[in-house]
């Protein structure tokens, strides 16, 4: 070694040599005019071989392995960083838990994470992951195992959740489209899917009576035929959770004999027991008889509940939505010319494609922004003839263009003429009574926010508007309102078919209190009932 290192000095002071003889030819070579410049850069030449010359001669200085891989430094990828806080005892790199202080060695040249890991899911006295799988890559990293049994519960879910008929895990794109995202699983029949479904009902439902355990309830149920004379009940419990929150949950949808009171009664006497719901509050239901000897059934049923509020004296509450539909409905009846002609209108344009091409283009000519399309009202939905009045009237100029350019339109009014000015001046000032009307079902129809508070305020501002058109100029919207204000009566003006709690709401509102509803119930049941 002595002798390698001999030869290897030896070729060093040679090449110094070489390198300071060219360095005096250059100095040699420059002109005259920078000779002062000579010594100075000779001395500097000088130095800095002297200087190369003494790092090639110097023997090495020696480095530990440790100092050389302490150099390194790599960023934190590891999850594991998030719960420790870094820093140096001495020299040395430690690592201390955030939650009870417990110190590591952290030296990423030496030491892993394993025992970080470790101490946050076992050793930790709070125990931060306890329970919780060892992430230590990025959390987006998808899963590589496969499991039949939660592709299956998967697929339950998802035809649980957007209400997908059985029968689409038997279709042929379904299929393939399963293929791609999990070559191993074969999807199940419809009647397996079935299986499953109702296999995730009955795991959910103890969770379920856990939650409204000690819970007050309001019920709401509904019945209707269908198609087939089919008689269907549903029934939906609401109430608010420990964080105030408004919950719905349908808790049956079944097949009834008939709808009679008796088996609708105890249909939902049934289902209350199987629920083990026993503080019952109110039961909403619409304003059917047989409804009014259903609530009759319960409270004779469920009076000595220990979760009862006043022996269910105030049990019964009549669908608000309804009512307003029923009012609006008895206006409605009275015979509107006005009204009969846009109708016919409107189906006239919807009844073929090339009509309502034809339509289009006349809308377009009279440079009619609106895109919206025309729709036909029903008889069980008053707010459809609204609708319908709503969408019309912004084309009462393409109907008058259709009209003149195109013979039948005309042909298809046998005993009288399409709407003129004055009719659609008509449907405008009851578009404006109605609005009011279209309003209030909108708000008193939401399900995913509290309407107790603004039943009775809405009810009163219905009344006023009532009250104000039964006595003005305009003799058909005067007509109209007079059916309405009768119908109204019959439901919120007689003395006890209005819920009491009703008015408990608006007392604990801090805005109006007892003053305002004493105000109110003057209005309403006169100065005698209303005190």
């Amino acid at each position: 070694m002595g002798l390698a290192l001999a030869n290897h000095l030896e070729d060093s002071n040679e090449r110094v040599n070489s390198m300071i003889a060219m360095q005096k030819r250059l100095l040699e070579s420059l002109p005259p005019q920078v000779n002062h410049q000579k010594r100075s850069i000779a001395e500097v030449t000088e130095s800095n071989v002297a200087h190369l010359l003494f790092q090639l001669t110097s023997s090495p200085t020696p480095i530990s392995p440790a100092k050389k891989r302490s150099k390194r430094v790599s960023s934190k990828r590891s999850l594991v960083w998030t719960h420790f806080d870094t820093g140096l005892r001495g020299q040395d790199p430690i690592a201390t838990c955030k939650y009870c202080g417990q110190v590591y060695a952290c030296d990423r040249s030496t030491h892993g994470t394993s025992t970080l890991w470790h101490h946050l899911r076992f050793l930790c006295p709070q125990e931060p992951l306890k329970g919780q799988e060892l992430q230590r890559k990025n959390p987006r990293t998808p899963k590589l195992s496969y499991s039949i049994e939660e592709c299956r519960q998967a697929l339950a879910d998802m035809v649980i959740i957007d209400e997908m008929p059985f029968r689409t895990v038997e279709g042929e794109g379904f299929k393939r489209y399963s293929k791609v995202l999990q070559p191993r699983f074969d999807p199940p029949s419809k009647v397996t899917v079935a299986r499953d479904c109702m296999q995730r009902y009955v795991e959910e439902k103890p969770k379920l009576k856990k939650i409204m355990k000690n819970q007050r309830i309001c019920l709401t149920t509904d019945t209707w035929t269908s198609k087939q004379n089919l008689f269907y009940m549903s029934l939906t419990a609401h109430w608010i959770d420990d964080e105030w929150k408004l919950q719905k949950r349908i808790l049956n949808f079944c097949s009834v004999a008939d709808h009679k009171e008796e088996t609708l009664g105890k249909r939902v006497e049934k289902c209350l027991l199987d629920w083990g719901i026993d503080r019952l509050f109110t039961v909403t239901v619409d304003n059917a008889s047989s409804n009014d000897k259903l609530i009759e059934y319960l409270k004779g049923v469920s009076k000595d509940w220990k979760g009862v509020v006043l022996k269910n004296r105030f049990l019964h509450v009549r669908c608000c939505a309804h009512i307003v539909n029923l009012v609006v409905k008895s206006g409605l009846e009275e015979h509107n010319s006005s009204i009969d002609k846009i109708r016919t209108t409107v189906r006239f344009v919807r009844s073929s494609l090339a009509r309502l091409k034809l339509f289009k283009k006349c809308a377009e000519l009279e440079k009619i922004p609106s895109k919206s399309l025309l729709t036909l009202d029903l008889e069980t939905r008053w707010n459809a003839t609204y609708l319908m009045l709503e969408r019309a009237e912004k084309f009462e100029k393409a109907f008058a263009r259709l009209a003149k350019d195109y013979r039948p339109f005309k042909a298809y009014f046998p005993n009288k003429e399409p709407p003129n000015a004055d009719d659609w001046i008509v449907a405008r000032h009851m578009l404006c009574f109605l609005k009011l009307f279209e309003k209030v079902t909108t708000r008193l129809s939401a399900s995913l926010h509290v309407t107790s508070s603004i039943v009775f305020h809405d009810i009163m501002l219905m009344r006023a508007k009532l009250v104000e058109l039964v006595g003005g100029e305009d003799t058909t919207l005067s007509s109209m309102a007079y059916f309405m204000k009768l119908k109204f009566e019959k439901y919120w003006e007689q003395e006890g078919n209005l819920n009491y709690l009703l008015f408990i709401v608006v007392i604990l509102d801090p805005r109006h209190k007892l003053n305002y509803l004493k105000f109110c119930l003057e209005m309403l049941y006169g100065l005698d009932v209303g005190n």
